[in-house]
């Protein structure tokens, strides 16, 4: 297949002409490996089968009804993106774009959700005509959307990664949305001048306001961190209004977790992954030690710490790097 040629034109037959059963077969196999087993009823129609030919099909088992207007080739149970897949087809080629939990969890920053795919067209409010909410699909509308809201993963059409904070933001606790925007923003698909141009033009949308706040704020700390603990740990630092320190810096020639210069203040973060064994307990003394003696003071906190009682950690961290405070 040529690049950039779309299956249904390298497939199409001249019409009136009968093509041999292992033609029309063929045909059928070429668009459906392209759309992950899928094929709708217009490229069926543009492959020269009438209805009652694709009704037989069905009733043989050769196809099996999706969604209204998408079928997948053979009786096959479909997996996940698959459906996402099917759900866009069944929207409309070209315009339907995979969006909310489902784009999350296509561009892997949100666990895979389960349930009904989540679509977004162009639009005002009325259903599309193909495909509805009693159709096994949720539909969203927006009035406007730029050419840069859309994009593709994995060959299926979803909101861009900026876009689908946005929509993550109207959905999500704002604590998991500023978790979920942050592995967005980690991303290199993730173009920060896009997510402002975004929320600049998006007024009033439903989580903007969340949106806003992570977009438009300096992110140095939170990028600078390299685990999920670091992550938590300056979030939480953000919620309490605390001064945020420099993330995996250099101290006396060693990486220490996060550093207030100023107040001379080290805070170790003790993650499961590096700090299990007899051995790692040896060189986190060392680490300790040798930050003392170098003038600076120490605090460690675990998971269990900074998930667990983050007001405290946060009072603690106050007290720690502002010592005339109570």
């Amino acid at each position: 297949m040529t690049h950039g040629t779309s299956p249904v034109a390298l497939s199409r037959g001249i019409r009136g002409f009968q093509r041999p059963l292992y033609e029309v077969e063929r045909s059928i196999a070429a668009v459906a490996d392209a759309q992950l087993g899928l094929i709708t009823l217009t490229q069926l129609f543009a492959l020269d089968l009438t209805q009652d030919a694709v009704d037989r099909r069905v009733a043989a088992g050769k196809l099996t009804r999706v969604y209204r207007g998408v079928f997948a080739v053979g009786r096959i149970r479909l997996e996940t993106r698959a459906r996402w897949k099917a759900a866009t087809l069944a929207l409309g080629h070209g315009s339907a774009l995979l969006s909310h939990l489902c784009a999350g969890g296509l561009w892997e920053i949100w666990p895979k959700p389960q349930g009904q795919p989540h679509v977004v067209l162009p639009g005002n409010g009325r259903h599309h005509r193909n495909a509805t909410q009693g159709d096994g699909i949720v539909v969203h509308r927006m009035r406007s959307m730029a050419p840069s809201d859309g994009n593709r993963v994995a060959g299926i059409p979803v909101t861009s990664l900026e876009l689908t904070c946005l929509h993550l933001a109207s959905v999500l606790s704002r604590h998991s949305f500023e978790r979920t925007a942050l592995k967005a923003v980690r991303r290199p698909e993730f173009k920060i001048e896009e997510a402002v141009a975004l929320a600049s033009r998006s007024r009033g949308r439903p989580g903007i306001r969340e949106f806003r706040a992570v977009v438009e704020r300096d992110l140095t700390a939170e990028l600078h961190s390299l685990s999920e603990l670091e992550t938590r740990f300056v979030l939480v630092l953000r919620r309490h209004g605390l001064p945020l320190p420099e993330i995996n810096r250099d101290v006396e020639a060693l990486i220490v977790d996060a550093v207030w210069h100023s107040a001379r203040a080290i805070v170790e973060l003790d993650g499961f992954a590096f700090h299990r064994l007899p051995r790692d307990l040896r060189n986190d003394n060392a680490r300790t030690r040798r930050l003392v003696l170098a003038g600076y003071r120490v605090i460690r906190f675990v998971w269990e710490d900074v998930v667990g009682d983050p007001a405290r950690v946060a009072h603690t961290v106050r007290r720690f790097i502002e010592p005339g405070r109570t």
